[in-house]
């Protein structure tokens, strides 16, 4: 572990820039030579106090603590957590305590989906894996539910169509033609006779009212004679 620690701490300061390598070039020239090597939580320690401010470091603690994931992924997330729980190591001193904490910065639909988590001991990193894959996997859902609404515009847009224009038909006039004759049938208010309809009175002769022939076939008119009537029309009467 002491190797680990130290490699981090070479690793860290190799990179070191501008005034920050100033600064640790100093207090390389100042340190004995038989002294320790300096080990990380040290060194962070160190770092943070010489080239960190105070101000700085308390408004990066303030962020943790109202930290959520908003609008972004769940990788930005994950990222700009771990930066500033270094600035704020009293929240998440255990790993429960900062899985906890993660979680709790989530948007509700994925907290809610990993609630069990919280009660089963689930190391960070396979916390952060969870939460991405349900993501991806709820990302998936909504373009399966977008490809399936009709492209077009007269497709079902989700909203019903106002009262009057559902009920327009019943408003429509009625013609004021009189029916021909026939059209309505005479039901028998009996039940089994609603299937038998009046017939509709045969064609006579304007003439005469004969129903052997059409005035086309008047015998007089064939011959040249004035048309006489010989009684007058007579329509039956329903019963």
């Amino acid at each position: 572990m002491a190797i680990v620690e130290v490699s981090r701490v070479a690793f860290t300061t190799f990179q070191l820039s501008r005034v920050a390598y100033w600064w640790w070039k100093a207090y390389e020239e100042g340190r004995p030579a038989d002294a320790a090597p300096l080990i990380w939580d040290h060194f962070s320690d160190m770092f943070l106090r010489e080239c960190v401010p105070q101000t700085l470091r308390d408004a990066w603690r303030i962020e943790f603590e109202q930290l959520h994931q908003g609008t972004i992924s769940v990788s930005e997330y994950a990222i700009r957590f771990s930066e500033l729980c270094l600035h704020a190591p009293a929240f998440v001193s255990t790993g429960r305590e900062r899985v906890r904490r993660f979680i709790e910065g989530l948007d509700y639909g994925l907290r809610f989906s990993m609630a069990r988590e919280l009660e089963m001991d689930t190391l960070y990193q396979q916390v952060v894996e969870i939460a991405w894959r349900l993501e991806g996997m709820r990302g998936l859902e909504i373009e399966d539910r977008k490809a399936k609404r009709p492209r077009d515009s007269g497709g079902y847009s989700g909203a019903r169509a106002p009262v009057a224009a559902r009920h327009a038909h019943l408003a429509q006039p009625l013609s004021s033609a009189p029916p021909a004759w026939g059209a309505f049938s005479r039901q028998s208010s009996r039940p089994g006779q609603d299937q038998f309809q009046q017939p509709c009175p045969p064609r006579a002769c304007v003439l005469c009212g004969d129903t052997r022939h059409m005035v086309r076939d008047y015998p007089r008119l064939r011959r040249g004679a004035p048309p006489q009537t010989t009684h007058a029309l007579r329509i039956p009467q329903s019963p």
